[in-house]
């Protein structure tokens, strides 16, 4: 399914007959013509209002017609964001494996939301301080960036992991980063969080998950010095080199609603590190960041070589024809495969086909579901195509053979070579 209209509204702002424009604050594609695009904000504020008549609490998620989805949600009262997906011809919407795909659609909803908010506030804080014309133009800017970043044809994968991907760590590096991340908030009270990352994977946070989540993609896309030319970082603005590393300081607050508020960020470099702060507002750059990198540059150098030895010590995988996903919620690594090779790509570039993935994401969702128990689950999802989850103790493997007219014997005697490659990775028994 791809992408057919992404819209943004508020019933309150046009309540007059005639004023219907005026609920519009955005919408995707700007080509349409303005008579779709008030007919899409009648016809989705009617199935709000019809659906509410049915349900006790919250409100419609979805609906089908015969060749479009539309998906709501409602991040603020009264504020709406619609997506509009085209359904292929011929398709048969129904049954458990399509709620993935809705899963995955509903996440751009969210996902959307929460990275406006870091940057330019809630829609009702904007419009209260700056009035309509200042939502409009801020909606304008960044959701047109959003949506050209996602594409029209986003991949279900990003989804099933949260769409990010952890550093794999033994037990002396976790603890050595749990002690740094404790210092650095008993020494310095006006830090409000402190995320680690070496080469854009994500080491440790103490935000939760969600938290987490919208700064890490933001850090990709938009906070990371060395990223694209439209980067919110600017890549000139550096306090000064210091003993260790180097200060970035991004030049706008962010916001965090219901964590921190607004807050300033500050974005720290030291070898391959990168240490993203939230800082609270008013602080005076030069002797605090001084400070900051006596007491977590000097630590993180020594942090160097044992970080590189664990990167050096992954083995390859043996020449086996598979594909794998495997996922540790002890320490909430995550490592992929591609062509059979340990890789610590982005989990997005393993090409497995949609109707395996969806499988993946029932399992998921199964585990998810029944968390106190530990599973194997082997299935034949194609001809030659079998799909193998382990669970145990708060890791997940996923394994994608292809064998022709393999057997349950052959299938699980290569799961067994591929569980031996992770004894060195993340407490793996």
């Amino acid at each position: 399914m791809e992408i057919d209209s992404y819209f943004i509204y508020n019933s309150l702002l046009g309540p007059k007959e005639g004023e219907e424009i005026k609920k519009l604050l955005f919408y995707f594609p700007k080509e349409q013509k303005l008579f779709r695009k008030i007919n899409d904000v009648g016809l989705c504020e009617a199935i709000v209002q019809f659906s509410n008549t049915f349900l006790s609490h919250g409100h419609c998620k979805y609906m089908q017609t015969n060749d479009r989805i539309y998906l709501f949600h409602e991040p603020e009262p009264s504020f709406w964001i619609v997506l509009s997906m085209r359904k292929p011809s011929g398709n048969e919407f129904g049954g458990i494996k399509d709620e993935a795909l809705l899963s995955t659609y509903q996440f751009i909803l969210e996902e959307s939301y929460e990275r406006f908010c870091l940057w330019h506030n809630t829609f009702a804080a904007l419009l209260e301080a700056f009035g309509t014309a200042i939502l409009i133009s801020k909606c304008k800017f960044f959701f047109e960036e959003f949506l050209e970043q996602f594409g029209r044809t986003p991949k279900l994968e990003k989804n099933l992991f949260g769409g990010f991907q952890y550093f794999s760590q033994d037990k002396s590096s976790i603890l050595n980063f749990r002690s740094l991340l404790s210092r650095v908030q008993e020494t310095f009270p006006e830090v409000l969080s402190v995320t680690f990352f070496h080469n854009g994977q994500l080491i440790l946070t103490d935000l939760s998950d969600g938290p987490c989540s919208v700064l890490s993609k933001a850090f990709h896309s938009q906070l990371n010095p060395t990223n694209s030319s439209r980067s919110k970082f600017n890549k000139k603005k550096v306090v000064r080199k210091l003993k260790y590393g180097s200060i970035y300081v991004h030049l706008k607050s962010v916001h965090f609603p219901a964590l921190f508020g607004e807050c300033q960020v500050c974005i720290y470099c030291v070898s391959n590190f990168t240490i993203i702060f939230l800082i609270s507002c008013g602080i005076e750059a030069d002797d605090y960041f001084s400070k900051i990198d006596m007491v977590v540059g000097a630590q993180l150098t020594s942090l160097v070589s044992s970080v590189l030895s664990i990167t050096e010590s992954k083995k390859s995988l043996p020449e086996l024809n598979l594909k794998f996903l495997y996922s540790n919620k002890l320490n909430k690594s995550l490592v992929a495969s591609n062509c059979g090779n340990l890789n610590d790509v982005a989990i997005e570039t393993l090409t497995i086909p949609n109707d395996v993935l969806q499988k993946m994401y029932v399992m998921h969702e199964f585990i998810l579901n029944h968390r106190k128990h530990d599973y194997e689950i082997m299935e034949k999802v194609q001809a030659d195509c079998w799909l193998s989850l382990k669970v145990l103790h708060g890791k997940e493997l996923y394994v994608v053979i292809h064998h022709k007219n393999a057997n349950l014997i052959c299938v699980n005697d290569d799961i067994k070579k591929l569980s031996f490659q992770f004894d060195n990775i993340s407490f793996a028994d």
